[in-house]
């Protein structure tokens, strides 16, 4: 909710700064600078949501056996609201740590201030030391 009420406020901002657009150089140049300032309020805004609550990931476990690289992840919600259809993208490294290659994991519902368990695994011949998994997107 809190994302919604900065979108608002961005949107109000641009709207007032193209409202009050005139056709001299000065203020152009007051519109570029208001633009700019109305940009950087909604990135902070949106960062401050990001600290304040969201869904994040962690690997709990990994394995390479017999070929089969395999990650049990898990999915925290602390966004103050359910969270579904959770895709997780995970990369797994070699030592070098580049991507050997991509796995991915969905989650249909993961209620508030709750977590739950996937995996994400692949089948390789590469020598995997590390994975790196991120929410790629939730509804």
């Amino acid at each position: 909710m809190i994302w919604f009420d900065a979108l608002d406020k961005f949107v109000e901002l641009c709207e007032n700064i193209i409202t009050k657009r005139h056709h001299t150089e000065e203020t152009e140049m007051l519109n570029a600078l208001d633009m700019k300032y109305a940009v950087f309020s909604f990135a902070f805004l949106l960062a401050g949501q990001a600290i304040a609550g969201g869904v994040s990931v962690s690997v709990e476990n990994f394995t390479h056996e017999r070929r089969v690289a395999k990650a049990i992840i898990k999915v925290t919600n602390d966004l103050g609201k359910t969270a579904k259809n959770v895709f997780v993208d995970c990369a797994f490294l070699n030592k070098e740590k580049k991507a050997v290659d991509v796995s991915s994991a969905l989650i249909e519902k993961i209620s508030t201030n709750d977590y739950a368990y996937d995996k994400a695994s692949i089948v390789t011949d590469h020598d995997i030391q590390y994975i790196e998994c991120r929410v790629a997107k939730f509804d």
